[in-house]
């Protein structure tokens, strides 16, 4: 059996940057972008596993996760521009669309909005939303703030939520770097959904933690490539 080359890929979205990301696009309506997000994703879509919901999974034939891309990166394409109606959503009763506020808040100059972040993390009441809260927080730095780490622990019932303060708080105000926002604000949407099962995947580059440059279409018929996306505590 030939050994198989694995990837780890660090996912700051769960989701792969391919090649193209570096071509520009021209950002789209925020507004546009959201309502189609809202049209097209549903929480009720999560794949059940063994008779319990996984919060992990969607169908195949999914493309809620297509729109909700698409307004991420919307979003992060207008900036400043977008704080604000970001901001608002945060407090929208549906859950989907206070879990995609409170992620892209910690790609937006969003420290006006730190104190609104740090009390989702507390206060609301879906573990996706608060462990998205927990995270923006920690890329938008804490300097100023009175936030008590080991209390917002303490508080959190759910797991993920609880180690993902610990993720935060160790960031120690290293704030995100500017090269990420601008390979996501880049990254050709037109790409998105190019890997099909039971299809040959789409070549890509990406860089090993050494720095060398990792080229799928160089393994080709020479050894199996297994990609592992490693999200928070995975």
């Amino acid at each position: 059996m030939r050994p198989a080359l694995i990837i780890c890929v660090t996912a700051v979205l769960g989701l792969a940057w391919s090649a193209a990301r570096t071509i520009a696009v021209e950002p789209t309506s925020f507004d546009a972008a959201l309502r189609s997000f809202s049209e097209r994703w549903s929480q009720d879509d999560w794949v059940p596993k063994t008779g319990v919901p996984s919060r992990f999974m969607r169908p195949l034939d999914d493309d809620g996760w297509k729109a909700r891309m698409t307004a991420f990166q919307s979003a992060v394409q207008f900036g400043e521009r977008a704080v604000e109606p970001v901001r608002q959503l945060l407090r929208d009763e549906d859950a989907s669309k206070r879990a995609l506020a409170a992620q892209v808040l910690g790609y937006l100059p969003a420290r006006t909005a730190r104190e609104e972040l740090l009390r989702t993390a507390r206060e609301d009441a879906e573990p996706a939303v608060r462990l998205y809260a927990i995270d923006s927080l920690g890329m938008l730095g804490t300097d100023g703030l009175n936030v008590d780490w080991k209390a917002l622990a303490d508080q959190q019932k759910n797991r993920d939520a609880k180690r993902h303060v610990t993720y935060a708080s160790e960031r120690a105000n290293n704030l995100i770097a500017k090269e990420v926002i601008d390979q996501l604000t880049s990254w050709n949407a037109s790409q998105m959904d190019t890997a099909q099962v039971g299809q040959p995947a789409p070549d890509f580059e990406l860089s090993s933690v050494s720095g060398e440059k990792v080229r799928l279409s160089n393994f080709r018929g020479k050894s199996a490539v297994v990609l592992v996306f490693v999200y928070g505590d995975t």
